[in-house]
C-alpha cells in the first residue's frame, strides 16, 4: 500500500505533486468540496448511490444515514463544477512558479 492509497480527495494528488516538488496548500473549503465530490462518486459508482458507514465517517457534514440514497443537488453540482477547475488552476499556478 502506498501513501496515496491512504489519502482521499485531493490528498491523493498532493502526494504525487509533492514527489514532483509542486505540492502546496489548498483552501479548506476547496479541499472539502473535492473530498465530498470523490466520496459522492465512490458511493454512486460502487454502492449504487446507497450511503454506507465509511461515507458517513468521511463526510459527516452531509448529515446522512446508512441506507440513504445520494441525491446530487443543483447546488452541490455547481460547487463540484467550480471546485475541479479551481484545483487545476491552483496546480497550474504552482507549475508557473517553476517555469
Amino acid at each position: 500500500m502506498t501513501k496515496s492509497d491512504l489519502k482521499q480527495g485531493c490528498g491523493r494528488f498532493e502526494i504525487i505533486l509533492e514527489a514532483m516538488g509542486i505540492s502546496g496548500s489548498i483552501e479548506s473549503e476547496l479541499r472539502r468540496d473535492l473530498l465530498e465530490l470523490s466520496q459522492i462518486r465512490n458511493v454512486l459508482v460502487h454502492r449504487a448511490g446507497i450511503v454506507d458507514k465509511r461515507f458517513i465517517e468521511i463526510c459527516p457534514w452531509l448529515k446522512m444515514c446508512i441506507g440513504d440514497h445520494i441525491k446530487v443537488t443543483n447546488e452541490a453540482y455547481c460547487r463540484y463544477s467550480i471546485a475541479v477547475p479551481r484545483y487545476i488552476g491552483t496546480v497550474i499556478k504552482r507549475l508557473k512558479k517553476y517555469s
